[in-house]
């Protein structure tokens, strides 16, 4: 998959990972993901969650498993997000909230640096993890910590409801996020 656009004068590239991203990829997670939780989380349980799934070796791993896609979005060759997408069985909340199907995308990780922020890169990257559920025609779900209002906002207008909580273990900590899905046949808004 790889798709150009140009939006506020930011053209953003969206393609999938390949084993060479792995350490720019790495770094770039990392550094995101403590961003994102670092104030919320105890430091020595954030370098040891970043230590296990942050890595360069880590990152070659998830680029290779044959069940997840690995997608980034980069303006002028720069990382700018990147998200990770698998299908696994639909968590029972989904049908609940009438995404009935045995299988739904899971968007495992969705990350956009702070500089990018705002300048259509999420969106992109968004449309192209939607793209992948398409195919197939199932649901869309994602975790999201509860607390990160940006975030919520953002998935709330690309389509995705709360339909449920779960327990996400970092470190010692088990922090309570909001489940959130949506239609894959549906367009984002």
């Amino acid at each position: 998959m790889a798709t150009s656009i140009e939006r506020d004068a930011v053209r953003v590239h969206i393609r999938d990972a390949v084993a060479g991203d792995a350490e720019p990829l790495s770094r770039f997670a990392a550094a995101v993901f403590r961003a994102t939780y670092g104030a919320i989380t105890d430091g020595a349980d954030m370098d040891a969650h970043v230590a296990e799934f942050f890595t360069t070796q880590a990152q070659v791993r998830e680029i290779a498993d044959v069940v997840t896609r690995t997608l980034i979005a980069t303006v002028d060759q720069e990382i700018a997000g990147f998200a990770q997408c698998r299908r696994d069985p639909a968590p029972p909340c989904l049908a609940d909230g009438g995404l009935r199907s045995e299988l739904a995308l899971q968007i495992k990780r969705f990350y956009v640096g702070i500089p990018w922020h705002g300048r259509g890169v999420a969106q992109h990257l968004m449309s192209a993890c939607i793209d992948l559920a398409c195919a197939h025609e199932e649901p869309v779900w994602l975790g999201v910590q509860a607390q990160n209002s940006r975030a919520i906002r953002f998935y709330a207008k690309s389509g995705f409801q709360r339909v449920g909580v779960y327990a996400f273990t970092l470190g010692a900590e088990t922090h309570v996020d909001d489940l959130m899905a949506r239609s894959s046949v549906t367009g984002i808004p």
